[in-house]
């Protein structure tokens, strides 16, 4: 250990800014932890100082604070939240939704300590995993919060419609990593979920999940000559685990089988061995045989296959963009699993429609294999 001894408060808040500054550049998707009080204010004029100069970034970055007070509003002017933002968050470019502070004005203060140590072990146990998930492999973080079709960014997706006008897509792409191999970069798109979700091949297909191809779209456009290597979601949670034993191997086994990439991942087993180097699928499910044969439940495509379903995404989303020109407001929502989507609907007391009706008008989504998906992106005859 090393103790710095300085001779003012100044001294010690310049250097601790520099330290914190040091780690978001090394580490842009940094989490940090904030104090409140008066010892911390040097440090965050400084990282003010170095964030007005250039020199430092919180665009990626996320933050926990320490506490809050029991009965004060987040507007309070002697609430943390107040603190906080006269002395940091209104001077700097973290997000809103990346900055994390005790709601001290909740109904049950022990549920909301219980509701922000949960958040906070998520962010601590996916950065972990996400870590751990970078070393297992070839690929590297190229961009966090990536923005596209904005001032500065990466270029829009721009979907010619029948009609002739164009519309330009933007939006913000929670991850890109990036392998250089041989000459070829090759992308992987990540979206965070605070829920389980995988890409489906009949989602995928109707139109339900373009996101993330359309993330792939972008990445591949910026970069003449770049090839899609994958687009997955990522589980941000620390959640419980159901194990027929107690034993620590037998806990992280189904910890890393939660944690894994969902989505669809180019069959090439070079882009496989640089996602997943380990003996055990680590980073994504099997998708190989020991035969080295596809498996019929793998999420994989060939090259062309992944071209011709992003290819299909902007179709989709441009037919799509159409019928909001045309005015088609139809309520007719899909039926997934036996529950209609509207069910989730935080507008459903809005809309007043009820999928139980006998007259409403409801569409089913047709069941789609991957094998059937691989066979719709084969080029016809």
């Amino acid at each position: 250990m090393q103790i710095h001894v300085y001779d003012h408060a100044q001294q010690v808040g310049q250097a601790a800014a520099t330290l914190l500054a040091a780690q978001l550049i090394s580490k842009p998707n940094s989490v940090l932890g904030l104090a409140t009080g008066s010892t911390p204010i040097p440090t965050y004029q400084a990282l003010i100082s170095l964030y007005k100069a250039g020199v430092v970034d919180f665009s990626s970055a996320s933050s926990f604070n320490l506490d809050e007070y029991v009965g004060l509003p987040a507007g309070h002017p002697c609430s943390y939240h107040s603190f906080m933002r006269e002395q940091l968050f209104d001077h700097v470019n973290m997000p809103a939704d990346h900055i994390h502070i005790p709601d001290g004005n909740a109904a049950d203060p022990q549920t909301e300590c219980a509701r922000y140590d949960q958040a906070k072990n998520a962010v601590c146990r996916a950065t972990e995993v996400i870590t751990r998930h970078l070393a297992a492999g070839s690929f590297r973080l190229d961009r966090t919060e990536a923005a596209f079709g904005m001032e500065k960014g990466l270029p829009p997706i721009v979907l010619c419609l029948p009609n002739g006008r164009e519309i330009m897509l933007r939006g913000r792409i929670d991850r890109i990593d990036r392998w250089d191999h041989e000459g070829t970069v090759y992308f992987r798109v990540i979206d965070y979920k605070s829920s389980e979700q995988a890409l489906e091949a009949a989602k995928t297909w109707w139109g339900l999940q373009l996101q993330l191809l359309l993330y792939l779209e972008v990445c591949t456009a910026s970069l003449p000559g770049s090839k899609p290597a994958g687009a997955f979601y990522f589980y941000v949670a620390d959640p419980l685990v159901e194990t027929a034993t107690d034993a620590a191997e037998a806990v992280e086994g189904e910890m890393r089988k939660l944690f894994r990439l969902r989505g669809i991942t180019l069959c090439d087993v070079e882009i496989l061995e640089a996602m997943d180097k380990g003996e055990e699928a680590f980073v994504l499910p099997p998708v190989l045989q020991k035969s080295g044969e596809l498996r019929k439940d793998a999420k994989a495509l060939t090259l062309p296959q992944m071209k011709a379903l992003m290819e299909h995404a902007r179709q989709t989303a441009a037919a799509l963009a159409q019928e909001m020109m045309d005015g088609k407001t139809d309520i007719c929502p899909v039926r997934d699993g036996g529950q209609a989507y509207c069910n989730r609907c935080d507008y459903q007391s809005v809309c007043h429609f009820d999928p139980e009706s006998a007259q409403a008008k409801v569409r089913e989504l047709p069941n789609l294999s991957m094998q059937e998906l691989r066979d719709l992106l084969e080029p016809g005859p």
